[in-house]
């Protein structure tokens, strides 16, 4: 498991930290610890006092961030027994004032690792023998098993000349789909690839939205005039929204890199009033009054997701920010059979 090198990271940046993590790179780190560090159990550390400065250096690697707890997640050496079954929270501000310095590992491309690697394990396909008796339907349902529920993704096939499979759609990671068309070839079929790359957290929202997403109804949603944008450190986010033919309330929310969703704009009051049909609404140029928005740490893949629906979903007003994970599940349920519809603007944010 060789790398490619590490680079240093600015430790006291803590939306660099953030940036790395929300990439997927762990980052190692060394602090200062108190006393209390190692007797920590549970909670968040959060010692602010001058105990341990400059004498009691420790190494961990920072896993995962938490806005709403302020805290950033680690995992240490030092067994089970301390912290969370081995992993602890430490507290932005506890960092911020202990932390000496941090790296992240550059590991080769996924090609390099890939080729390195030994062979993934193939799936042993159910109840096919040979891709050339294959009948579309055959075909679904064969991708769907060695796909398996773990897959982020909507992954399908076409059949061509007896054993040619396409394989489109979209995925999570590229090597999610290594083990598939092994599967395949060895099969005997000959694959062609033609599938999408959309990185957490783009990738749960396609997902957990799919029903609403399949009936847009004219709803329309954009940023930056595109709806698979690249936007720079600095650059102006401007969103655009079409509501649909009918009216309707509107569930406006950014996704961001770190996982965060904020609610842009979702019915206010006790009483919302829907919004006319083919409505345009615009959000972040700064113009009219209107907030400006613009890209800034951490980077990578976002998505703006537009939600129509014939009545509001709550009977309580959302908090303006939630964790991703919560916001999908809350929206899925919610949506299960309203007649909703959906639109998302994929984008990526990228430093300079």
């Amino acid at each position: 498991f060789r790398i490619d090198g590490y680079e240093r990271v600015r430790a006291e940046d803590l939306d660099k930290l953030k940036e790395q993590l929300a990439g997927g790179h762990p980052v190692i780190f060394g602090m200062d610890v108190s006393d209390d560090f190692y007797r920590l159990k549970s909670g968040i550390y959060n010692d602010l006092s001058a105990e341990g400065l400059g004498r009691s250096g420790h190494a961990m690697v920072l896993v995962g961030y938490s806005e709403p707890r302020r805290a950033f997640k680690v995992i240490n050496s030092w067994g089970p027994n301390w912290g969370e079954g081995g992993f602890g929270w430490i507290s932005y501000a506890a960092l911020r004032k202990r932390i000496v310095q941090a790296y992240v590992m550059k590991p080769p491309p996924d090609e390099a690792r890939l080729r390195d690697a030994p062979p993934a394990p193939i799936p042993a396909p159910r109840t096919v023998t040979r891709p050339p008796g294959l009948n579309a339907q055959g075909l679904s349902r064969l991708i769907a098993t060695l796909a398996g529920p773990q897959l982020c993704g909507d992954l399908r096939g076409g059949l061509s000349a007896g054993n040619r499979v396409t394989l489109s759609g979209f995925v999570g990671r590229e090597r999610d789909i290594d083990p598939i068309a092994q599967a395949l070839q060895a099969q005997g079929a000959v694959v062609t690839r033609d599938v999408d790359t959309r990185p957490w957290p783009q990738c749960e929202v396609l997902v957990n939205l799919r029903e609403a997403l399949a009936q847009p109804r004219g709803l329309k949603v954009s940023v930056a005039g595109q709806a698979d944008a690249v936007v720079k450190a600095g650059d102006n986010v401007t969103i655009e929204v079409t509501t649909p033919s009918t009216p309707s309330y509107l569930y406006l929310t950014y996704v961001q890199a770190d996982g965060n969703a904020v609610h842009l704009t979702r019915p206010l009051g006790r009483y919302p009033k829907p919004l006319p049909p083919n409505t345009r609404l615009v959000y972040g140029d700064g113009l009219s009054g209107r907030a400006r928005f613009t890209a800034s740490p951490p980077f990578g893949p976002e998505a703006v997701v537009a939600i129509a629906t014939p009545q509001p979903l709550f009977s309580t007003e959302l908090p303006p920010t939630q964790i991703e994970r919560d916001y999908l599940n809350q929206f899925r349920h919610a949506l299960s059979g309203r007649g909703s519809s959906a639109a998302v603007a994929l984008s990526s944010t990228q430093p300079r």
